[in-house]
């Protein structure tokens, strides 16, 4: 019995040490985190398994190296995406955001971008005032930090 109680007790201790909280300072990602919001990182999150397209996640964007940044992965290793003036394609299908987000049209055709088995697209929700991909470029799962897994206002 003391065993299994030993057990929680670490597994317990090592959730909460993978865990930090980051204040969100930007509108990159409204509505879905407000400005000033708090956001939880799970930094674990990604030890077992990959990030999946629509996870929010916070990581040291290619420019910013000393920096943290929040935002949603919609593209994936080895997918091509394209963002036309209507609509953001996935290997040539149109993607269906979730929660009815809108993603804002590209003010021009954009060229279609292949992602290696290493890369990811992220987007900010608020996508006319996000710093995102389409300004630096991929990112790479070594710059991947963690999952947002909670936020607060």
């Amino acid at each position: 019995m003391n065993k299994i109680i030993y057990i929680i007790l670490c597994a317990v201790v090592f959730a909460g040490c993978s865990q930090r909280t980051h204040n969100m300072p930007s509108s990159s990602m409204e509505p879905t985190i407000p400005a000033g919001s708090k956001v939880t990182i799970d930094y674990a999150a990604y030890k077992t398994t990959p990030p999946a397209r629509f996870d929010i996640v916070a990581f040291h964007p290619p420019t910013h190296t000393n920096s943290v940044f929040t935002l949603r992965i919609v593209a994936l290793p080895g997918e091509t995406i394209q963002i036309t003036k209507k609509s953001i394609l996935i290997n040539g299908k149109k993607l269906v955001s979730p929660n009815g987000l809108r993603y804002a049209p590209a003010t021009s055709k954009t060229n279609s971008i292949h992602l290696n088995s290493t890369q990811f697209f992220v987007l900010g929700d608020h996508t006319k005032n996000a710093n995102d991909s389409r300004y630096f470029g991929p990112i790479t799962r070594s710059n991947i930090l963690g999952k947002v897994v909670k936020i607060r206002q």
